[in-house]
Order: structure tokens, then sequence, then C-alpha cells
């Protein structure tokens, strides 16, 4: 079998150029043959990680013990705790090469490795065991923090290095790209992840229609291709591969030390909304709709309190950005605005103003002037914005008194933008499904480009929110609108 030809095969694409762009983004970042494999990398990444842990649980609790107990004691104490600490986190799958600097399983195993230990200490009480109660889960809770710290700073470490095309998997697809594209869209916006792309196996006969991607071969030569481009990671679309034939296909990988991942037809569908279930012998997917009690009670809790406590530290800004504006320009400091929030319902929406006074008067002469994306009317260099407004926007700090809002339950912290009455009307069916959770003073989109995103990107990232929201995912975008917001990405 020939891997390589003087013209390469051809494949169709029916997302045309923007697929064929993502796919050359992805290959152009496949590491050098001299490269270390990334079974190598993870091997030395999980072994830091397995010293660091024993260490840091080591040089908190000697110190600790010391306080309480002869130094002998103390320093026999610190090795069992190192040595308990990383095999309770082993057990919970910390050192999984699979989560190796990848997803949250490998920092909620260190939380769930420290509770492990608790538990352990609690029946060890309850049996009458003589534990200092106090300094073993003080000492836990130091340990489980510090160890989380360090673990994402070393995934940090990582992610840098992977944004610069390096400590990459090797990564084949199977399958029509067409049908792999949410996969290759989302490796292609996270860099993170580590996946490198080395060449594509499309099901033969799937059409002569040409882009420029090559092609390695067919599903039948996937394991020479591994074997012969140490490729560590197969991504297989969902139908390209008869399920009676996959266990048979992914034998074929076992001594090779290969990763197969199976990417099922659920596009836009989070993992959390995801879980795997047995139906007789046959594996099924099981999809929720709702995030559960517990989620949707933690984030009307959450934005309350979090709320009130950011407004009033937003007020050592807020009451000089009033001042300041006031005495700039005519007219209030406060601008009301109708918008449209959860199921349809309007609420008076609060911002600093940023603009003159007579700014709604002189819109209809600025229309065919936007730089927004087809539905907001954007403009780089509005002139009806003054100059303290342009710095306020570019910080958001005209936004904050939107905390007002999520305070009195209009708004939530994260979720879709809250749309004008105009804009709502002008909804298509799938549009509206954004109504049916409380307007964000964050979201998806803004932390994904904010202003620079087409009004069709805007909405695809709205509605995965609105069908995948969790709490977790909350705080990562709270998160992330902290870095966006300070750098003034996408912001006018």
């Amino acid at each position: 079998m020939a891997l390589t030809t003087d013209r390469p095969s051809r494949i169709r694409s029916s997302r045309g150029e923007l697929l064929t762009s993502l796919i050359a983004r992805l290959a152009s970042t496949v590491p050098a043959e001299e490269e270390p494999t990334w079974a190598v990398i993870s091997r030395r990444y999980r072994a830091i990680a397995i010293g660091s842990d024993a260490t840091i649980a080591a040089a908190i609790t000697w110190p600790a013990t010391a306080l309480s107990f002869p130094a002998g004691i103390a320093f026999v104490s610190g090795l069992v705790a190192a040595a308990l600490f990383v095999a309770a986190v082993g057990l919970c799958g910390g050192y999984d090469r699979r989560r190796a600097a990848a997803g949250r399983e490998e920092l909620t195993s260190l939380l769930r490795g420290g509770l492990l230990l608790a538990v352990v200490a609690m029946v060890l009480v309850f049996v009458n065991v003589p534990l200092p109660r106090t300094l073993v889960i003080a000492t836990l809770a130091l340990v489980t923090g510090a160890a989380l710290l360090l673990r994402t700073g070393q995934r940090y470490v990582v992610r840098r290095a992977r944004s610069r095309g390096r400590m990459l998997r090797r990564t084949l697809l199977v399958g029509e790209p067409a049908r792999l594209a949410p996969v290759l869209t989302e490796l292609a916006r996270e860099p993170g992840h580590g996946f490198a792309l080395t060449g594509i196996c499309p099901p033969e006969g799937t059409g002569d229609e040409t882009t420029d991607v090559p092609v390695l071969g067919s599903v039948a030569d996937v394991p020479d291709l591994v074997r012969s481009l140490r490729v560590e990671t197969v991504v297989i679309a969902g139908d390209s591969v008869a399920v009676a034939d996959l266990s048979r296909f992914g034998r074929q990988f076992e001594a090779l030390d290969v990763e197969v991942l199976l990417a099922p037809d659920v596009a836009q569908v989070g993992a959390s909304r995801v879980t795997l279930r047995g139906l007789m012998d046959t594996p099924v997917l099981t999809l929720s709709t709702d995030p559960g009690p517990l989620h949707r009670w933690g984030k009307v809790i959450g934005d309350r309190v979090l709320a009130a406590v950011l407004l009033l530290l937003a007020m050592l800004v807020l009451i000089p950005a009033a001042l300041v504006i006031r005495l700039s320009s005519p007219g209030a400091a406060l601008f009301r605005q109708t918008r449209i929030g959860l199921n349809g319902a309007p609420f008076t929406m609060y911002k600093l103003r940023s603009m003159y006074s007579d700014a709604e008067a002189r819109l209809a002469a600025l229309e065919d002037r936007s730089d927004g994306n087809g539905m907001l009317f954007k403009m780089r260099r509005d002139p009806r914005t003054t100059p303290v407004g342009r710095f306020l926007r570019r910080f958001s700090i005209d936004e904050l008194p939107q905390l007002w809002n999520v305070l009195r339950g209009d708004m939530s912290l994260v979720g879709p933008r809250p749309p004008l009455a105009s804009e709502a009307s002008g909804y298509d069916e799938a549009s509206r499904r954004r109504l049916q959770v409380r307007p964000g003073l964050t979201g998806l989109w803004q932390v994904s480009g904010r202003s620079d995103l087409s009004w069709e990107e805007s909405i695809r990232l709205d509605l995965r929110y609105v069908d995948n929201w969790t709490l977790s995912m909350d705080l990562m975008i709270l998160w992330r609108t902290a870095r966006a917001v300070l750098g003034g990405r996408g912001a006018y």
C-alpha cells in the first residue's frame, strides 16, 4: 500500500472553504518527526504531577504536625501523607494518561482524592482511632488546594506549549470531514486540546467533488497508517465504522497504545448532557435537556450573592465614573433601555451613559455605516460615543449597573445577550430559543469575540449555551470574561 502519492487524493466537503480551512489549520500543526510523542511527554507530565503532589503533601503535613508532635513523628507523618495523597488521587484517576492536561476530570480527581482521605479520616475517628481531627481536616484542605493550584499551573504550561505547536498528539480522522465538522471546529478553536491532524481516511465511495484536503487512505488502511505515521489518537465519525466492527477495529491498536475516540452525530450537545448507559448488551447515549435542580438553584443563589458582592465593589468605580460622565457631557449618568428577558418578558436594563444625549435621534443617519453583524448596529468609531464613553466601553465599565438587574432577577451573570424588542421581533424559531434562559451580563458570545463575531456565530454560541449550561460552564465563562475585559478585546 502506498502511503504517499505525487498527487494527493481529494475529497468532498459539504462545508466548503470553511471546513477546508479548519483541516488545513489543524494539519499545519503536526509535530516534526524529531519531536517526542505525546506518550513520552505525558509520562514526564504525570511523573511531575506525582512528584509535586507528594512534595506538597509532605511539605504541608510535616511542619503542621511538628507543632504538636515530636520531630521524628512529624517527619514520618509527612512521608505517610505524601504516599496516601498520591495513592488517593491515583485511585480517582488523577494520573491517567488520557486525562493528562485535558478536561476537568484531572482537576476534579484531586478534589475527589482529598475528599476520599477526609472520609477515611472521619471513619477512623468514628471507630475511636486517636486522630487530631481539626489538624487532619485543615491539612487535607491545604494540601488539596495547593495541589490544585500547582496542577493548574502545570496544565497552563502545556497549553501554552500547544498553542506554539508543541506537545501535540498526532491524530487521524476516520470518516467524512463534513460529519466530523463539530470536532474539527472545536479542535481548531481550542488548540489546548493538543490534537494535530495527521490525515483523513474517509469511507470508500464518498463522492468525487474535490477540495484541497489530502487523503491518506481508506478505513481499511487505518492500522497501517497508525503504525507508519506514529499516530496516537484516532477519531472516528459515529457512522464510519459499523457498530459490530468497532470492537474488532479497536483491538487492532491494543499493542500500539493508541486512543480511539468515537464522535457520535450529536453536534452542539455538551458532554455534561450526554451519558453512556447500557441497553441489554448495546451501549446507548442518553441526552438530558435540563441541568438538574442543583444547577438551577445554584445559579439563582449564586447570581444574587455574587451580584451583591460585585455591586458593592463596583461602587468604587461607578460613583467616580458617573461624576465624570455628568461633568464631561450634558445628560443623565445612567441610561435606561427596555430589553427582552426570560420567556419574552420586557424589563428595564441599566447602563452608564457612554453616548451623547441625542444618540437615538442620530441613529437613522448612521445605519448604513454599521460595522455590526447584521442584526446589531455597531460602529468601531461611532461619532455618538463620548470620549469618556469610549474608555468605559473598552473595559465594559458601562455594563456594571446591570449587576442591579442581576440582583433583581431580570438578568443572570451568564447568559445570552438581552435583545431589544425590535431585534426579538425579527427572531426566527431557532433564535427565539435564546429567550428560554435569563439574559446575561456576559456569555459565550462575549468570551469568544464579543463585537467581532458575525450574527450567525453569536446565535450559535448563545444556543450552545442555552442547551448545555452548567454551573461549571458559568464559572469558566466568568473567568474568561475577566480576561477579555481586562484585555479590551472585541469591545467598541
